[in-house]
């Protein structure tokens, strides 16, 4: 294809005819103009796809982290609760006999009443 070029450009430089060596070359610039604009495009579309797929990656990574969020945050609220619970025992238990207080588990009570209760989100699809 290249040579079949060659050939007509050649032609027309060796017969001298301006005008229509001058067609030949904007004929050859619009054709190379057209292949650039054409690679553009199909550039652009890649890249767009490549951004859809990263984008629903990223959407099912935060989905993730939203579940596993929302399990941390019923576990806590379980946690508080028994916590909360123990405390209310504790309570009732101020001002009450020895024989009463025998009867309670109090290292337990103390144990789930000052637990280390802490609340830990999964944010490491936000912080990437």
């Amino acid at each position: 294809m290249i040579k079949f070029f060659r050939n007509i450009r050649k032609k027309l430089a060796a017969e001298n005819k301006v005008l229509g060596y001058l067609r030949y070359a904007i004929g050859e610039i619009v054709l190379v103009v057209i292949g650039i604009l054409i690679a553009l495009q199909i550039n652009t579309w890649n890249q767009n796809r490549i951004d859809s797929n990263e984008e629903q990656d990223i959407i099912a990574k935060l989905h993730k982290d939203f579940k596993e969020n929302k399990n941390n945050i019923q576990g806590f609220i379980v946690t508080n609760k028994n916590e909360m619970n123990a405390q209310m025992e504790l309570m009732g238990l101020i001002g009450a006999s020895k024989e009463e207080l025998l009867k309670h588990n109090l290292d337990s009570l103390f144990y789930v009443s000052f637990g280390a209760n802490e609340l830990y989100f999964a944010d490491n699809t936000l912080k990437n």
